[in-house]
């Protein structure tokens, strides 16, 4: 991955047996069914902790042998901050809970962030102190947002300053989402305040 640009992994439930399997069709989507580790090397391994945790209601559906299911999982940040943001190599583990197999552990999966070209490197760093901050992180993580204005701010400056980067396309996604879709704003300014009315008063 090049240096800023969000991180995206794919999960992949294969039937590996030669009969039909009973499964969950939101198992790898469950927040209390996985759990996601992350460990860049010279540090301690952290659990990814996403923003927000859907629950949606158990679905079953059954798998073929050879068949698989798919569940991508943005993992660059969450509520511990920026997991992913350093350059440097990282480890990436998959603990699934299962009613009837218990709990099955994924393939290690190596990644590798790389630093900034030498072309850009100062843009990038200097960018960068604002990129990765709470705001975008939870921009990206949701595709887009209307109220996280200064988030917004920073990826229009990368789009604009790091277009030639991978990271220019995941920023312009964003705020393209944000204008693409439909939203309902619940505004809180007037709450607790009384407003006046007009009184008619009657002259002699």
């Amino acid at each position: 991955f090049e240096f800023m640009e969000p991180v995206i992994l794919e999960l992949k439930l294969t039937n590996t047996s030669s009969q039909p399997q009973l499964v969950d069709k939101n198992l790898l989507s469950r927040p209390d069914s996985k759990a996601v580790i992350l460990k860049k090397r010279g540090r301690p391994a952290r659990q990814f902790v996403p923003y927000a945790q859907y629950c949606p209601l158990p679905e079953t559906r059954a798998l073929m042998p050879g068949e698989s299911v798919y569940e991508p999982v943005f993992v660059s940040a969450g509520q511990n901050g920026w997991d992913v943001a350093d350059p440097g190599r990282y480890t990436v583990q998959v603990a699934l809970h299962t009613e009837d197999k218990g709990d099955l552990v994924s393939n290690p999966l190596r990644l590798l962030v790389e630093p900034p070209t030498d072309d850009r490197r100062y843009e990038a760093e200097r960018l960068a102190q604002d990129f990765f901050s709470e705001d975008v992180g939870r921009i990206l993580w949701f595709g887009g947002s209307r109220f996280l204005e200064k988030g917004n701010d920073v990826l229009r400056e990368a789009s604009e300053r790091l277009s030639d980067h991978r990271v220019a396309l995941h920023a312009n996604a964003a705020l393209g989402n944000a204008v693409a879709r439909e939203y309902k704003q619940l505004n809180l300014e007037d709450i607790g305040k009384e407003k006046t009315k007009p009184v008619a008063m009657a002259g002699g």
